[in-house]
């Protein structure tokens, strides 16, 4: 009976096969206009035309419809086009599919030479790899035997890229990149993002379901919701593409860059059951947007546009990261013709040509001045639900949160070179907020913030809720729970806490920690040396945490930093 009604589907579809990939893009138009609860892509694979757009298939204003493509792939031909956009879509499910890209949107080598000065290096690319661009954004060094992140390592940024035969290489550096830097050497190899766009972006959409899809290859974000009422939920893998024609060597990254990304979102996203691995960039981060303002006015300011929206709320926050502020937005009002006197300090804003401005009101009316922001908690994905994932052997951060009233439960998060659990407000890169109510529980952390990483760090903790306020800010985060986790030969500080009002620590395992030294977070006033660092913080309550085999590298089960009060439990709540 099901293979009767699949079969009816398809007869009274538009016509798809995988001989004339053009048909999918006419079958996804025709089912949008004529209201079409299912659409059924057939198995096979489709080799989608190279695109005039940004996306190589594109979903608008579809509502109520299932598409099954189960045994379906797509894949992108281009390395510099996205795949498939669903935009102003609602309760829309997608079930079953592959994207890729036919060639790896990065590249990758093998280190033969370092010079003596350590201000260069030659890469050998791998046969059937692409050839690199004249400037890399980032490389990043992998070891040999196990061809996963080297530890120890940092990103590796080339000024020039200098062309010596071919597939051989020479990256110029500002400074120095070798040994006395960090511990590469000759032999080890190197990955190397490249430009790419989006796999599978969701614009202004709600109630979106994204089930059983697997992406390879990626080209950016692999998965990116971008505004839009929310509410989306996501099972879905990021993993490892085929190698290349004529590759011996199989590929050391799944993308470019983040496994998912939420950003503007007004209800945050479901994730469940996921399996991210090898990315460029984080696992799942959750964020808002900060407005900068400009210039302030006897009753109003003038910030930049498209964060702030009429009757939602508002935090405040100074130039320094510290809360100053809460309101609510009475009005906005489109300016024309603004251009702001001075340049703002912060590298997301950069480029105030880009920018609109508006006047905003808020009530009660607050005071700011020039370079402060504001976020809007409305949009910043709150509501998220994280839950027994698996994200493993990638740079950053596994999980990264800016959102409030979330639960990240039961996932397992191994090899994030930065940290595996981050909630963080990033003032600089514009992605806010500051978190509260978030519950972290049953979730394991191993042989977290190993590379990409060093003193400068303020997430320092394979597990950190953290800021970059300076000193005499009032703590951001609030409520948080964290509970019942394992933090599985974690070196440094396992748990960070800074700019924290109130938080309960209980019930965690610290198992073999600190087997070796490390740095991390060191010129932040961090003592690396600490399982535990509060900072900046207050009530803080520690309750049935235990260390278990402890390596030479322990020093101490809890430190305490500058500006901390009311902590609890700091001699029996950690045995």
């Amino acid at each position: 009976m099901a293979a009767l009604l699949v079969l009816g589907l398809l007869l009274s579809q538009e016509p798809i096969t995988p001989d004339d990939p053009s048909s999918l893009q006419r079958a996804f138009n025709a089912a949008i206009r004529a209201g079409t609860t299912k659409l059924v892509i057939p198995a096979g694979t489709y080799r989608l035309p190279v695109p005039q757009g940004v996306f190589s298939l594109l979903v608008r204003d579809a509502k109520d419809l299932e598409i099954d493509a189960r045994g379906a792939e797509i894949v992108i031909g281009d390395p510099l086009k996205g795949g498939l956009q669903f935009f102003r879509c609602r309760n829309v499910k997608l079930r079953g599919l592959s994207i890729r890209h036919d060639l790896p949107p990065f590249t990758q080598g093998r280190i033969v030479a370092i010079a003596p000065d350590e201000k260069s290096l030659d890469v050998k690319i791998h046969e059937g790899y692409p050839a690199p661009e004249e400037t890399w954004p980032a490389a990043y060094v992998f070891d040999p035997k196990t061809r996963l992140w080297k530890a120890g390592t940092i990103d590796l940024s080339p000024q020039r890229v200098e062309p010596l035969e071919k597939g051989l290489f020479r990256l110029h550096f500002r400074g120095k990149c070798g040994r006395s830097v960090h511990p590469v050497e000759v032999g080890d190899l190197l990955a190397y993002r490249g430009r790419g766009l989006t796999d599978l972006h969701l614009g202004a959409c709600s109630g979106i379901t994204v089930e059983d899809v697997t992406i390879r290859n990626g080209g950016g974000f692999c998965v990116h919701e971008d505004g839009g009422e929310g509410g989306n939920r996501y099972r879905y893998r990021v993993t490892y593409g085929p190698k290349p024609p004529g590759a011996t060597e199989a590929p050391l990254l799944s993308c470019n860059a983040d496994a998912f990304h939420s950003s503007g979102v007004r209800k945050g996203p479901t994730l469940e059951g996921c399996l991210f691995e090898g990315m460029g960039d984080d696992g799942i981060p959750i964020h808002g947007a900060y407005s900068l303002i400009v210039e302030s006015r006897e009753k109003s300011w003038v910030a930049t546009d498209g964060v702030l929206r009429e009757g939602d709320p508002l935090r405040l926050f100074n130039p320094d990261g510290g809360p100053a502020g809460e309101g609510k937005v009475v009005s906005i009002r489109r300016l024309q013709d603004y251009s702001p006197t001075e340049k703002s300090r912060f590298h997301g804003f950069a480029d105030f040509s880009k920018q609109r401005f508006v006047e905003v009101v808020t009530d009660p009316p607050l005071a700011a001045g020039f370079d402060w922001q504001a976020s809007n908690p409305a949009s910043t994905g709150s509501g998220f639900v994280v839950r027994n994932n698996v994200i493993r052997n990638h740079r950053a951060r596994g999980i990264l949160i800016k959102a409030d009233d979330g639960l990240i439960e039961g996932n397992t998060i191994e090899g994030s070179t930065i940290a595996g659990i981050v909630l963080a407000p990033e003032l600089w890169w514009r992605e806010a907020c500051y978190s509260r109510n978030v519950i972290i529980r049953n979730n394991t952390l191993r042989r977290c913030g190993m590379a990409s990483v060093g003193p400068w760090t303020v997430q320092a903790g394979a597990l950190s809720v953290t800021s970059e306020a300076k000193p005499g800010a009032a703590p951001g985060h609030r409520n948080i729970t964290i509970e019942n986790n394992r933090f599985i030969e974690n070196d440094g500080v396992n748990l960070l806490l800074r700019s924290v009002d109130g938080a309960l620590v209980k019930g965690n395992r610290f198992e073999r920690p600190a087997q070796a030294p490390t740095r991390r977070g060191s010129a932040q006033k961090i003592d690396p040396a600490a399982l535990v660092w509060v900072a900046q913080s207050r009530n803080v309550r520690f309750e049935a945490n235990q260390v278990l085999d402890a390596g030479a590298a322990f020093a101490k089960r809890v430190g305490v930093g500058l500006e901390t009060l009311d902590l609890a439990g700091v001699e029996t709540g950690i045995k």
